[in-house]
């Protein structure tokens, strides 16, 4: 890995492409960068990711969400009337050039309180006009850990949406430097950017429903959603729900598999308490969750008459 860790792109989309091959292993301190038409912030690639990078800035966490951004960057204690975004847009206006028109999404208690906790990995994202160029947007954004290939494209439409509302209240920006800095970042397929799987946000009752009403395919389908998303932080309240059920209704063979995902799930949390990175280790454990999910669909579907 060279010392010098920079991608530079002409076009959004580029620069995600760029950063996915240069990601094939984990890189420290990597850095994107572009100077970029301000029409990129309405390009195809970005708005395909609008909707969910909404909900990550929304000011109330969505149910589906473990955590947004929009929650730390619309702290209770700020003005009724002051939202984060409004904060920079009147910075901006007050001093065009100045360096104060930042989100700092978390501090120093939220790091020390949090454990391995979900927290922000998007801590700063920041703006300021370029004194040489007024019709220049500088755009800096630091991550403390990014995924690249799921995640990337959401934090690059969060970025944009911020953007595109500055652009509201300053026409004249004709462009945009972006200055991306990650202190280390990976690629990891299926990740689940803290989205839960419907099965962690359904009522354990509805699971106990469905059980009772000999819904399969619907069982299948949660099991299946589950065993297609690489989760950081795995929630196993829906799985274990599933386990009592099954147990209760007679199905102890089935609950008794569903019982080993869950320890191999457990067993993920705990090495994830000793290590951030994706490795040999956690792959293998990742890989054991895969395996007995797969076998507890092959029982729910010979057993499960």
């Amino acid at each position: 890995m060279s010392d010098v860790n920079n991608i530079i792109s002409n076009t959004l989309e580029e620069l995600y492409n760029s950063t996915l091959e240069r990601c094939q292993e984990v890189q420290e301190n990597l850095i994107l960068t572009g100077t970029f038409n301000i029409n990129e912030i309405y390009s195809q690639f970005i708005t395909l990711n609008y909707d969910i990078a909404e909900k990550w800035q929304m000011e109330q966490k969505p149910p589906e969400l473990i955590i947004n951004h929009g929650e730390y960057i619309n702290k209770k204690n700020l003005a009724d009337s002051e939202s984060g975004i409004s904060f920079i847009i009147e910075e901006l206006k007050r001093k065009n050039e100045g360096n104060r028109a930042c989100f700092s999404l978390i501090n120093m208690y939220d790091i020390i309180d949090s454990g391995d906790e979900a927290i922000p990995s998007f801590l700063v994202l920041q703006f300021s006009f370029s004194h040489y160029d007024p019709k220049t947007l500088l755009v800096t954004a630091y991550f403390r850990a990014l995924e690249v290939e799921n995640f990337l494209p959401i934090n690059l439409a969060e970025i944009c949406i911020n953007i595109n509302k500055i652009c509201q209240h300053f026409p004249k920006i004709e462009t945009f430097k972006l200055h991306l800095v990650a202190f280390r970042a990976q690629r990891i397929k299926n990740f689940s950017c803290l989205t839960k799987c419907t099965i962690d946000v359904i009522d354990s009752m509805k699971i106990m429903v469905l059980i009772d009403d000999g819904n399969r395919s619907e069982i299948v389908k949660l099991l299946q959603e589950k065993l297609n998303s690489k989760e950081s932080v795995i929630i196993t309240d829906g799985i274990q729900s599933l386990s009592k059920g099954m147990k209760l209704r007679g199905f102890e063979i089935i609950s008794e598999q569903i019982d080993e995902i869950v320890k191999a799930m457990n067993e993920v949390n705990t090495l994830r308490k000793s290590t951030s990175v994706y490795n040999d280790k956690l792959k293998e454990k990742y890989q054991e969750i895969s395996c007995n999910l797969e076998k507890a669909l092959k029982l729910i579907e010979e057993e499960w008459n």
